[in-house]
C-alpha cells in the first residue's frame, strides 16, 4: 500500500467535477493514514482563491472545503499539503496574497519533486 498520495489537479473548481472529486480523494487520503499533498497548477489554482463565491451555481463552495482539509489536526492525522504553482499563477494574474492560508506557492523544480517522491499520484 502507498505511504504517500500526490493529487495534481489541474482543472477549474467549477463547471466539471475533477476539482471536487480530488478533493474527495485528498480527504480519503487523510483519513486512511497517508501522507497526502496537494499540488494545484494550470486552471487549478483556482481551488484555492480566497473569498470563492458559488452560490447560484449550484455548485458546492469548494475553497472552503480546502479550507477545512487544511484545518484538520487530528492525532493520527498528518494535515494535507496544498502547493500551488508559481507560473500557473502568474498565467492567471494571481499571486500569493489572492490565496487561502496555509497554501504554499512553488516553482516548477519543487512541483518535480513532490511529483517524483510520491509513492502514488492521481492527476484531476
Amino acid at each position: 500500500m502507498a505511504k504517500s498520495l500526490c493529487v495534481l489537479i489541474r482543472r477549474a473548481p467549477y463547471g466539471t467535477i475533477h476539482a471536487a472529486e480530488a478533493l474527495r480523494l485528498v480527504n480519503g487520503g487523510l483519513v486512511n493514514g497517508l501522507k497526502t499533498v496537494a499540488v494545484l497548477i494550470h486552471d487549478g489554482v483556482y481551488l484555492a482563491k480566497q473569498g470563492q463565491n458559488p452560490r447560484g451555481t449550484g455548485w458546492t463552495p469548494l475553497g472552503q472545503a480546502l479550507e477545512e482539509c487544511l484545518q484538520i489536526k487530528a492525532r493520527d492525522i498528518e494535515p494535507v499539503q496544498v502547493y500551488v504553482h508559481r507560473p500557473s499563477l502568474a498565467a492567471r494574474q494571481m499571486d500569493a496574497q489572492d490565496l487561502i492560508l496555509g497554501t504554499e506557492v512553488v516553482e516548477d523544480d519543487v512541483v518535480a519533486q513532490i511529483l517524483v517522491g510520491s509513492d502514488s499520484l492521481a492527476v484531476f
